[in-house]
């Protein structure tokens, strides 16, 4: 019975794969979807910053932006799901490279977007809507902390959607990786209130961001590793 059971996963998670493999080109086309709204959401984001974008517009762009930074998480799990299955169909294994690289890569989001990115959004709501007297000031000095923030990880974040870029030139994909990507999610990190001491996250003292940062310097080393391991072109 137990061998029943064991064939009829094999047989299961084989179909699902193959199925997967066999679309892959919608995981193309979404990665393709999400570097092209990357750079909209830092090219609107940066004229924000320039100041030829009204309050309102701006206020909206912001909140669309950070909404955009969590909801991406979950295209990212589609995104590998469908990379996994290309690679255990073509090599019947999921190389230790894309794992590294894949997890690193989630990590990294998970704890940007919601534990470094959104605990200073949601910081500069309570901030802004608890001053009565200096409620439009603390807004305007949050919204620029939290959209440098968003802008340099925008930056960094195309970079991993553009493996697509490829098939036109290595030397441009891999410049836009280790010439962009690397040095944005460095400095993602360098720009996080843990190190930079806005008094918004009461100057470096929550705990929840420096976790975080914590969590997130480890994500940026498996990540690395994974690069560093890549071997297999599936």
């Amino acid at each position: 019975m137990a061998r029943l059971t064991s064939s009829n996963r094999s047989i299961f998670v084989d179909s699902i794969c193959s199925a997967l493999s066999n679309r892959y080109s919608m995981r193309i086309k979404l990665q393709k979807v999400e570097f092209c709204l990357c750079w909209l959401l830092f090219l609107v984001n940066t004229l924000c910053v320039v100041g030829t974008v009204g309050a309102t517009a701006s206020i909206s762009i912001l909140s669309f932006t950070h909404f955009y930074v969590q909801a991406s998480i979950v295209s990212r799990v589609i995104a590998y799901a469908f990379d996994f299955s290309r690679a255990y169909v073509k090599t019947n294994s999921i190389p230790e490279w894309l794992k590294l690289h894949h997890f690193g890569v989630l990590l990294q989001h998970t704890t940007m977007g919601y534990f470094i990115l959104g605990r200073t959004y949601n910081l500069c709501l309570d901030y802004s809507y608890n001053d009565i007297n200096n409620g439009s000031e603390m807004m305007t000095i949050c919204n620029g902390l939290l959209r440098l923030r968003l802008i340099v990880y925008l930056l960094g974040s195309q970079a991993s959607h553009n493996t697509w870029t490829k098939r036109f030139s290595l030397v441009l994909c891999w410049g836009n990786t280790f010439g962009i990507g690397v040095p944005c999610g460095i400095a993602s990190l360098v720009l996080s209130s843990f190190w930079t001491e806005d008094y918004i996250s009461n100057n470096g003292a929550d705990i929840v961001v420096q976790i975080a940062n914590v969590v997130y310097v480890l994500s940026l080393s498996i990540t690395m590793l994974g690069v560093l391991k890549f071997k297999t072109i599936f």
